[in-house]
């Protein structure tokens, strides 16, 4: 009998779906399956074990973006956000080295989630203290050409960066 949780489940940086389909293919490895049972099996493993997968990684998930971002609430947005495109989180990884390289170290870095026409949306926030460091829509422009532009097709329109001119509230 198949057991998922005896098999090493990938860490954090393998998205859900994809540690699912892994269960999926070492289950059909491990049974008899022909070509044409092999779909209603996928289907009835893919019910029963997506849930799990996907609660428990989007809750580490969060966790592990708070290291880099002040999440900013609705999190039942960010929660549905990382569900449904869970690539988005390896880009708010990637990127948050890219924004404290050209926007400064110890700026603060805020995650929002946005109900936009079409769905929610991410939007990153820089945070800045008035007339502190570069002009950013400079720094902004460097990120965009540094690092975003070859990477903004990953995230679909769902993830936006910017910046914001605070007198020194998040």
């Amino acid at each position: 009998m198949f057991n998922p949780y005896a098999q090493q489940i990938p860490n954090e940086h393998q998205p859900a779906p994809q540690q699912v389909q892994s269960v999926l293919e070492y289950s059909a490895q491990q049974t008899a399956l022909t070509d044409e049972t092999r779909p209603t099996v996928f289907q009835s493993l893919r019910v029963f074990y997506q849930p799990h997968f996907d609660v428990g990684w989007v809750k580490d998930a969060v966790k592990i973006l708070a290291k880099d971002y002040a999440v900013a609430g609705p999190d039942e947005l960010i929660v549905d956000v990382l569900s449904e495109e869970a690539r988005i989180f390896s880009i708010l990884r990637e990127a948050a080295p890219h924004l404290h390289g050209v926007f400064g170290d110890t700026r603060i870095l805020r995650l929002e989630a946005i109900e936009g026409d079409e769905g929610p949306l991410l939007r990153v926030v820089v945070v800045l203290n008035d007339n502190q460091g570069d002009d950013p829509e400079v720094s902004l422009d460097r990120f965009n050409h540094e690092w975003w532009i070859d990477n903004c097709h990953r995230g679909s329109g769902i993830l936006a960066f910017d910046y914001e001119i605070t007198n020194g509230d998040i």
